[in-house]
């Protein structure tokens, strides 16, 4: 990392990495500058490209040196307009423009690409423009061998030593995920206190895990459209002191049911059984999709839940599924902190009880 670059752009699917960086940035780039006029945050959602726009051109009287912190920048539109700009363009454009003393931090959340592979999620005029004033940045969780001395060397900064039983232990529990890694790392540091060693028998005693079981409870008495059910089973799915991240995995498992039964509805629309739709004509496999796919959910060993989704699908009118799949994203947003003041547990029960109303 460069700390001498005026256009940084962060990607990846670890938050506190990114805060991690923004600060390291912001500091050096400021140094004793560093004060209230000096630092600015807008949010894309919030303000468009024309209030970014507006906040990379205005000046500051009282520092000379200021940072501009541009998030959920891939939000801006990159589709290519006849005779105009869109509007990673503009910023492209204004990245090049940029006055003296001004640096800029570009954050978005990693996604992934038509051709299979991870990259950063901006267009090419953007991502030339970064490049050409700057860098580059992927903050993403540690993969396989180097995820075990990642957690090693985050347990040190918290003076703590973590042995290959520990970590295994820990991974297993909290899963491969760097923010909610980070979360139970600093409870076990806190829980064993002065002590320096953090066993395994440690983190089975105070790391949360998240059951499958009942995260699939959950999502089924959402098909039920069981309330109180569905309210029950997220107290075992995001047991007190999980992270943001855990509501967002549990999220996602309720948009693919959602997805499935949508899907069983549009088959069984069609005059076609749920159980054998791999033998549906064309014109109805044609529009099932390749993520989330009905026919994939329900072949082979899980051919049994053919009749579950089924019964789901008709739970449900197709301007209900709709405004479920609205409802969901509008949770995403807040659990990414892009709208609403709730909490993730909050918004997660909200959203139950408006899925199963």
């Amino acid at each position: 990392m460069r700390t001498d670059v005026p256009v940084t752009l962060l990607y990846g699917d670890a938050e506190r990495f990114k805060q991690r960086v923004v600060s390291k940035l912001a500091d050096a780039w400021l140094g004793e500058a560093a004060d209230e006029y000096s630092r600015a945050i807008v949010h894309t959602d919030e303000v468009g490209i024309q209030g970014v726009l507006a906040e990379l051109a205005a000046g500051s009287l009282l520092s000379p040196k200021r940072l501009v912190v541009v998030q959920n920048v891939a939000a801006l539109s990159a589709r290519k307009l006849k005779g105009a700009l869109n509007e990673q363009e503009q910023l492209a454009r204004a990245l090049e423009k940029l006055g003296p003393g001004v640096a800029v931090v570009l954050v978005a959340r990693r996604v992934e690409s038509d051709r299979k592979r991870w990259g950063p999620p901006v267009g090419k005029v953007l991502l030339k423009a970064v490049r050409e004033r700057g860098q580059v940045l992927e903050l993403s969780t540690p993969k396989d061998e180097a995820l075990t001395g990642w957690i090693q060397r985050e347990m040190e900064r918290l003076g703590k030593q973590t042995g290959a039983a520990a970590v295994e232990a820990l991974v297993g529990r909290a899963g491969a995920d760097a923010d909610r890694l980070l979360s139970e790392m600093e409870k076990l540091a806190a829980y064993v206190g002065d002590r320096l060693e953090v066993s395994e028998e440690d983190v089975q005693a105070a790391a949360v895990s998240i059951s499958e079981d009942n995260v699939f409870a959950l999502v089924d008495a959402i098909g039920r459209r069981d309330a109180k059910a569905a309210l029950a089973w997220l107290d075992g799915s995001l047991p007190e002191g999980s992270a943001t991240g855990d509501a967002l995995r549990v999220l996602g498992m309720v948009v693919r049911q959602l997805r499935l039964i949508w899907q069983a509805r549009f088959v069984e629309q069609q005059g076609h059984s749920v159980a054998r739709v791999k033998e549906a004509p064309a014109e109805i496999t044609e529009k099932l999709p390749e993520h989330h796919s009905l026919a994939d959910a329900v072949s082979g060993r899980q051919a049994w839940l053919a009749s579950k989704y089924t019964a789901q699908a008709r739970n449900f009118s197709d301007a209900q599924l709709a405004r479920a799949m609205d409802r969901v994203y509008q949770a995403d947003l807040a659990l990414k902190g892009q709208s609403g003041e709730f909490d993730h547990r909050t918004v997660m029960e909200l959203m139950i009880a408006d899925l199963c109303g």
